[in-house]
């Protein structure tokens, strides 16, 4: 997470994403279910509902003036809470 966080703060968005959507993630940041469980290998599971809510009130929580998108200094009062 710290490299990530770094890598964030730099400017490179492109290195984070590259993971996450390997990972099955999307531009959402939703899970990708996947019926087809012929990749045994990298197996992709799915948020519920519930989790996925639970994130969004958190991320709403911390953006502050609402715009949709987390400042660094938003970041900084999310990341500092835990």
């Amino acid at each position: 997470v710290f490299l990530h966080a770094l890598f964030i703060e730099r400017g490179r968005l492109e290195t984070t994403w590259a993971v996450l959507t390997t990972f099955g993630y999307g531009k959402t940041l939703d899970l990708a279910i996947v019926t087809d469980k012929s990749d045994a290998v990298h197996p992709k599971v799915g948020l519920s509902q519930r989790a996925n809510a639970y994130f969004g009130e958190i991320f709403d929580a911390f953006d502050a003036d609402g715009d949709g998108v987390l400042s660094p200094k938003e970041q900084d009062q999310l990341f500092g809470s835990f």
